[in-house]
């Protein structure tokens, strides 16, 4: 009776383990597919972002921008050029660099960037909120 009782006990405690396994299968691939649905959301949000952003920086955006706002850019005058003044002979070497960079046409550019950032929309996409469990 006794070995009868054991094997009894043995036997349904192997099911019941066997069965929680199954139960913890099921709850994972559950969870796998919310995940994998909530991926393909946030891919499709990410493609949709990422075309706003590129479509901002499109060069006709930025020239309808301009004539929006009634901004004339003009080619620069001899006037306008920047000269730097000569380094001491000691100093020659990363600074001499910077200020060779210096030149009109990166500060128009720096210019120019600054502009359109000011005048170009932040954002066009919305973004929506997952509900997370």
């Amino acid at each position: 009776m006794y070995k009868f009782l054991c094997s009894i006990i043995i036997i349904t405690s192997l099911s019941l383990s066997y069965v929680h396994q199954r139960v913890e299968l099921f709850e994972y691939s559950y969870r796998i597919n919310d995940n994998h649905k909530r991926l393909c959301l946030l891919i499709d949000q990410n493609e949709g972002l990422r075309y706003n952003v590129a479509s901002l920086k499109a060069p006709h955006n930025l020239r309808r921008e301009l004539v929006l706002n009634n901004i004339e850019l003009d080619t620069p005058q001899n006037w306008h050029n920047i000269r730097l003044a000569s380094l001491p002979a000691g100093q020659a070497g990363a600074e001499s660099k910077k200020k060779k960079e210096l030149t009109y046409d990166n500060s128009f550019r720096i210019a120019a960037k600054a502009l359109i950032n000011i005048l170009a929309p932040k954002a066009e996409a919305i973004a929506q909120e997952l509900n997370q469990p």
